[in-house]
C-alpha cells in the first residue's frame, strides 16, 4: 500500500463499520445503553462474517463497564487479550475493568454464596488480574459451599505469598473450623497470635466482663 492511502473497506464491513462509529459517537455522549445496542449488532455481524475486531472488543467491554455490567465486561476484554496481548488501549481497559471486578469481589458487604463470585474469579484469573481480596473471596465462597479441600489449598498459597494478612488468616481460620482441621485452626491461630490479631484458645470463648 502506497504512503498515504486510505484502505478499503469492502461493501460487507460497511455497515458494520458504520455501526462502530455510531456506537462510538454515542458512548462519547455519555448514551452507553444505546452504543451498547449498536456495539453488540456489530458483533453479531462480524461473528457472521468470521470477522474479529480489537477495536470494537474493546468498545464492548468498556460500554458494559460503564454500564456496571463487570462480568460482561471481563469477557470482551478477556477475548481481547486473546487476540492481542500489546494493545494500549486494550490493556489500560483491562487495568480498569479488573479493577471495578476486585472492588466487587472484595467489598465488605458481598454475601459468601454469591452467584457470581467464581465466575468473576475464574475470568480474573484468566487475564492475570487476580489478587489477594479475589483469592480470598473465592475461599469464602468454597468454604461456605463445603467446598473444604479447595478453600484449604487456596489459602494455603494465599498465606504463602501474604503470611502477614490477618484477613487470610482470619479465612483460614474460618475454613479450618468448618472442615475440623485443628492442625490447621491451630496453625492460623498461633499466626494471628504473632500478628497481635488473635486468641491462643480459639475453642475458649473470652469470659464477661461482669462474670
Amino acid at each position: 500500500m502506497k504512503k498515504g492511502t486510505v484502505p478499503m473497506v469492502s461493501s460487507e464491513l460497511k455497515p458494520i463499520l458504520a455501526l462502530i462509529t455510531e456506537g462510538n459517537q454515542l458512548g462519547e455522549q455519555g448514551r452507553h445503553e444505546e452504543a451498547r445496542r449498536l456495539f453488540l449488532e456489530a458483533y453479531r455481524q462480524c461473528q457472521r462474517l468470521g470477522v474479529r475486531s480489537t477495536q470494537l472488543l474493546c468498545l464492548l467491554a468498556v460500554c458494559h463497564d460503564y454500564l456496571g455490567e463487570v462480568e460482561k465486561a471481563l469477557v470482551f476484554i478477556r477475548e481481547h487479550q486473546c487476540l492481542d496481548q500489546l494493545s494500549l488501549a486494550g490493556l489500560k481497559s483491562q487495568g480498569i475493568i479488573a479493577g471495578h471486578a476486585r472492588e466487587a469481589l472484595s467489598d465488605p458487604g458481598r454475601a459468601a454464596d454469591a452467584a457470581d463470585t467464581p465466575r468473576l474469579y475464574r475470568l480474573l484469573v484468566e487475564i492475570g488480574e487476580a489478587d489477594i481480596g479475589s483469592h480470598l473471596a473465592m475461599a469464602r465462597h468454597d468454604t461456605h459451599a463445603g467446598r473444604h479441600a479447595q478453600a484449604l489449598l487456596l489459602l494455603e498459597a494465599v498465606v504463602t505469598l501474604a503470611p502477614t494478612s490477618e484477613e487470610a488468616w482470619q479465612a483460614m481460620v474460618t475454613a479450618a473450623k468448618a472442615s475440623g482441621r485443628r492442625d490447621l485452626l491451630q496453625r492460623a491461630t498461633a499466626a494471628l497470635v504473632g500478628l497481635g490479631k488473635g486468641s491462643a484458645f480459639p475453642f475458649i470463648s473470652t469470659p464477661r466482663a461482669d462474670a
